[in-house]
């Protein structure tokens, strides 16, 4: 992972990222506790679908307290999706 750069807080239309990695199209959004609301929910299906159709970035979401308490899995989880989507 250390051969792609992450920008933070990056601009897409009407949205912004928290991390952005433009040689994969790869979102990175950190989730806290106004996540669990079914409204914001929605709001982050929505905004999903519009990265995903209008921009062509897929999304990896993890909850704050994952980062902070388990980091190694959540860099294993991103590591497995890159594998996954450019296993050159």
């Amino acid at each position: 992972m250390s051969n792609y750069k992450f920008q933070r807080q990056h601009g897409v239309g009407p949205y912004i990222l928290d991390f952005y990695c433009p040689v994969l199209r790869l979102g990175i959004e950190l989730d806290g506790n106004v996540h669990e609301d079914v409204i914001v929910q929605g709001h982050n299906l929505e905004r999903e679908m519009y990265l995903k159709k209008i921009a062509s970035i897929n999304i990896l979401r993890f909850e704050n307290e994952e980062v902070t308490s388990n980091t190694e899995a959540v860099i294993e989880v991103i590591h497995s999706w890159i594998k996954r989507n450019y296993p050159h």
